[in-house]
């Protein structure tokens, strides 16, 4: 099975930043399937466009930083799988 999607971000006063999901591209290994975006000082994403393989385009608007979303190819966020980050220890 290959898993591939494109994720674009914009944020207030930026450019568009672009992360690309896929499985399958190593031999015998995997890489993280969670695409992060750094925020800076921003609050929210103020947009995430997803490119799904199947060509469905989703866009998700005004999502607060320091979230963990899980995101259903048809159904956008699933809220019953978003959480806040966890503190950092030291």
């Amino acid at each position: 099975m290959q898993l591939w999607a494109l994720s674009s971000l914009w944020k207030q006063g930026s450019d568009k930043h672009e992360k690309e999901v896929r499985s399958g591209d190593g031999y015998i290994s995997q890489s993280d399937l969670r695409p992060h975006f750094g925020l800076g000082k921003s609050s929210r994403a103020e947009k995430i466009v997803i490119r799904w393989p199947s060509g469905l385009v989703e866009t998700l608007s005004d999502l607060p930083a320091n979230q963990y979303y899980v995101v259903r190819e048809g159904s956008g966020v699933d809220q019953s799988k978003t959480h806040g980050v966890s503190p950092v220890r030291n």
